[in-house]
Order: structure tokens, then sequence, then C-alpha cells
């Protein structure tokens, strides 16, 4: 089963993620800030072993880079809007 994880940029430029601060602390910064976009971890890593998390830019074996997001029930890769 996949941990529930989440992330989000901080007002200074600093990444605040849920398992530092525990979920409630985590959901109670995000209440007071309604606009920080908040990233959910996806489950999966990548080659380094590094969380990947909704909003990230990735590259596949092809090249191929995109966003990823959540899309009918599964994490998918889609192109990069300008």
């Amino acid at each position: 089963m996949r941990e529930i994880k989440f992330r989000a940029w901080e007002l200074k430029g600093i990444m605040r993620y849920s398992e530092a601060i525990g979920l409630s602390k985590f959901f109670q910064f995000i209440e007071a800030y309604p606009k920080l976009p908040v990233m959910q971890f996806t489950g999966l890593l990548d080659r380094h072993g590094k969380e990947i998390y909704e909003g990230d830019i990735v590259k596949d074996n092809d090249g191929c880079m995109g966003k990823v997001f959540w899309d009918n029930y599964k994490w998918d890769c889609g192109e990069i809007e300008d």
C-alpha cells in the first residue's frame, strides 16, 4: 500500500513535507495559505530513488518530458504547457 504524503511550497521558497511535520499540522498550514499548490506523492520513485510527486516534471527512457498528473484512477505524464 502506498504512503499518503503531500508537499507544498512555503511562501519563502521552502518545501514543506507532510511526513516531516505530521498530516494534521501540514493541513493546518495549508488551511492558513489556501492558494499554495499541494502536491501528492505518487508512490513512485525515479531512477535515483527520489519520490515523484504530482506536478513534477519527468523524462521517460525515450527522452519524452512531461508533467505528472492524476488521470482516470492512475498517474500519468502529459505535455508541458508553455
